[in-house]
């Protein structure tokens, strides 16, 4: 198993129904800026340089599920790049999650392109979606395609995790960097979902929210016979929500 399939395996039995992961599944491609000479690197249709990963991402939890580092030049609708992350992304969810999947594609995962009209592929394996209300109205797809774009805050929270700039010339080393970027979001994603649910402020905070508020804590660390005492000044604002989360997620099963 992967590292990021530990961390996906890890949580599952942590998930609270209000978190289940089985549901809709967004993907989408992004673009990563190369400042310099990188291998894999190439000219992108949006006239910059770097790379063209496509990504898919749980809607219902807001974690990263797959993605594939490919070059800056590499098309948006190539059907194999696109049947292969959403196969890696569906192999992400537990089994008892699969039997009823919605998969949001954008408009770029079509073979054709019709110029002026809003789209996307939806594919389910809901048997009786026609039984869901308001389904078989139009507006119905027209609904899907919008809450599509939250997808776009899933990219923006990976790229805040590191997903910005990658480090390395080297194309192995890059893509093991894309997989710690995806695994700190996912961390981040999990973090608010299990610890921090009920907390206004921070329940769906960006990443730079909560390295700033819980990550960064002002605190000090001793040991004294055999025993660490983490020690939080009263006055920090989010003292409270910190210790809530940490008691919270210390049941949680460790990745052995």
């Amino acid at each position: 198993m992967s590292a990021h399939g530990e961390v996906q395996a890890t949580a599952d039995s942590a998930w609270p129904a209000s978190c289940s992961p089985g549901g809709w599944s967004s993907t989408w491609t992004t673009l990563i800026t190369a400042h310099c000479d990188k291998q894999g690197a190439a000219a992108t249709f949006k006239r910059g340089f770097g790379f063209h990963p496509p990504g898919a991402w749980c809607a219902n939890t807001g974690e990263s599920l797959a993605m594939l580092l490919r070059s800056g030049n590499a098309g948006s609708n190539t059907v194999t790049d696109h049947v292969r992350v959403l196969g890696e992304a569906i192999a992400q969810l537990p089994v008892a999650y699969r039997r009823k999947i919605l998969v949001r594609i954008d408009g770029a995962g079509a073979t054709q392109r019709r110029t002026g009209w809003p789209y996307a592929i939806i594919a389910t394996n809901i048997r009786r979606i026609g039984g869901v209300p308001g389904s078989h109205h139009p507006q119905f797809l027209a609904v899907l395609h919008r809450s599509h774009a939250t997808v776009k805050d899933q990219v923006r929270a990976g790229k805040a995790m590191g997903l910005r700039n990658l480090p390395s010339k080297s194309w192995i080393v890059n893509r093991g960097w894309i997989l710690a970027a995806n695994i700190a979001a996912d961390l981040a994603a999990w973090t608010r979902l299990l610890g921090l649910p009920d907390q206004p402020d921070l329940a769906h905070a960006e990443p730079d929210t909560l390295r700033y508020r819980l990550l960064h804590l002002p605190a000090k660390l001793a040991t004294d016979a055999r025993r660490r005492t983490l020690s939080i000044p009263d006055t920090w604002p989010w003292a409270d929500a910190f210790l809530l989360c940490w008691q919270r997620l210390d049941p949680t099963p460790r990745i052995i």
